[in-house]
């Protein structure tokens, strides 16, 4: 865990700001990209990524549940506490390794 008190120790609030900006830039290994999310449906579409475009879809039946279509079929339900974009992602890679394996 870092001890953000002994690294902004003796730095004005401008500083501050500027070592935070500049080391989440570092952490995430270049250019951060601020989003804007527009309702839950932006959100889910982020989080789907390019598998949106494959005919994916996420869908909330209620606050406590995430569920992964593909086309019309179900394929994954996720608790919306624990789902991250990674696993969700993770999901739809798996479902189109299974369905490739399933033609050889």
């Amino acid at each position: 865990m870092l001890d953000l008190d002994s690294l902004t120790e003796g730095l004005d609030p401008q500083k501050v700001n500027d070592f935070v900006n500049k080391t989440t830039i570092d952490y995430f290994g270049g250019i951060a990209k601020m989003r804007k999310y527009i309702g839950k449906q932006s959100v889910r579409d982020e989080a789907l990524g390019e598998y949106k475009d494959f005919g994916f879809k996420l869908v909330e039946p209620d606050d406590h549940l995430l569920e992964l279509w593909f086309k019309d079929k179900r394929i994954a339900v996720y608790n919306q506490t624990k789902a991250t974009f990674d696993i969700i992602r993770e999901g739809c890679e798996n479902y189109l390794e299974s369905i490739t394996r399933s033609m050889d």
